[in-house]
């Protein structure tokens, strides 16, 4: 949902200003906040790489400010790749420490795909100079890819949310969960 809202936002903004990509670093930030506190929930011992989260959100946020100074051809999400990096690296050692578990299970799939779209996002960050500055129909078939990817990833997570929703709310109302 944020993805969309940051791509009608930078739709709008680049219309009235004709500088938008600032908002890609924005949307790093939110990722990083977001799926840490989800982490912290799920992985307890994480409160310890709070200091690193503060590091990378520095990272982020001078980035954010210094963004505006920057021509667009010039442009290079560092910030957001260092995020992806942090995540899929959490999501790794989630998966190292609950191989076995049996919570693990419940949650594999959100952490897989968490894995699998930071992971693409990371790979797809490398060139982004390239997809952000080159003729649009050379690329075209790496933005497609990275829509559907983005649309399966969030509804992946819609799809969990719900599930978990209906799980919680059947054991409120006392009946038992099988």
């Amino acid at each position: 949902m944020l993805s969309l809202i940051f791509d009608i936002l930078s739709k709008i903004n680049a219309k009235v200003t004709n500088y938008s990509v600032y908002l890609f670093t924005l949307l790093g930030i939110l990722d990083l906040l977001i799926f840490y506190f989800y982490y912290i929930i799920i992985i307890k011992q994480l409160s310890k790489l709070k200091y690193i989260i503060m590091i990378i959100f520095m990272l982020s946020f001078y980035e954010f400010l210094q963004i505006k100074n920057i021509e667009t051809i010039y442009f290079k999400c560092y910030s957001k790749m260092v995020v992806s990096v942090f995540l899929v690296s959490i999501s790794l050692y989630y998966i190292y420490i609950n191989i076995g578990n049996i919570n693990f299970i419940k949650n594999r799939l959100i952490i897989l795909f968490i894995f699998g779209f930071f992971s693409f996002e990371f790979l797809f960050l490398i060139p982004i100079n390239f997809f952000v500055n080159y003729d649009f129909k050379v690329i075209y078939f790496f933005w497609i890819i990275r829509i559907i990817v983005i649309v399966t990833f969030y509804l992946v997570i819609i799809n969990s949310i719900w599930q978990n929703g209906k799980i919680q709310k059947q054991l409120s109302d006392g009946s038992s969960f099988r």
